[in-house]
């Protein structure tokens, strides 16, 4: 199912943390296609949920082994690829 840019700056713009012109995190895109929550995809993926919320914020980037646990949880959908070039917010 793909789903546009603008029908999920709808769905989450009051937690989105970037210009609702921003793209829209890869992870948060999977887990919205998906119906799974940050706090579950966290649990089912071995993550602490509150750096998961920071990673998919783009306030934090993923560890190595953080990336591999993502990766091995959407089935290789997300990947060390869609975390090159996330900048840190401030």
């Amino acid at each position: 199912m793909a789903i546009e840019n603008s029908s999920l700056d709808k769905i989450f713009s009051p937690w989105h943390t970037k210009p609702m012109n921003s793209p829209i995190h890869p992870l948060r895109r999977w887990l919205f296609e998906h119906q799974e929550t940050a706090t579950q995809f966290a649990s089912r993926a071995g993550l602490a949920q509150g750096y998961l919320s920071q990673i998919i914020a783009g306030k934090k980037r993923p560890t190595l082994d953080m990336i591999d646990k993502i990766t091995k949880a959407t089935d290789r959908a997300i990947t060390a690829n869609d975390f090159q070039h996330q900048e840190p917010m401030p």
